[in-house]
């Protein structure tokens, strides 16, 4: 035969809410950056229009010649350098 437990003494609710277990967090999702979207394509360029200080200019235009380099190549790498360490120092790794 087995034995029954009788209820002790009622708890509280502070003694209920207290003695509760909180169910084990899930994951955090997965940050989604608009760079991984679907539609944000690689052969597609973009135009940047922006105004620069003349003589960081005039450097740039020296150096392109010298180097025989398109500045669109040179701003490019330096913008992609540039967001690359960003992400970084922010804990992302981009493929």
């Amino acid at each position: 035969m087995m034995a029954i437990k009788m209820p002790g003494k009622k708890q509280s609710p502070e003694e209920f809410i207290s003695g509760a277990t909180a169910a084990a967090p899930s994951p955090a999702p997965r940050e989604e950056y608009p760079w991984h979207q679907p539609m944000v394509r690689d052969d597609l360029r973009v135009q940047l229009n922006a105004k620069l200080p003349e003589r960081l200019m005039v450097k740039v235009d020296w150096l392109a010649r010298r180097l025989g380099v398109k500045k669109q190549d040179m701003i490019e790498t330096a913008l992609q350098e540039w967001a690359q360490a960003r992400l970084r120092e922010m804990g992302i790794e981009d493929e």
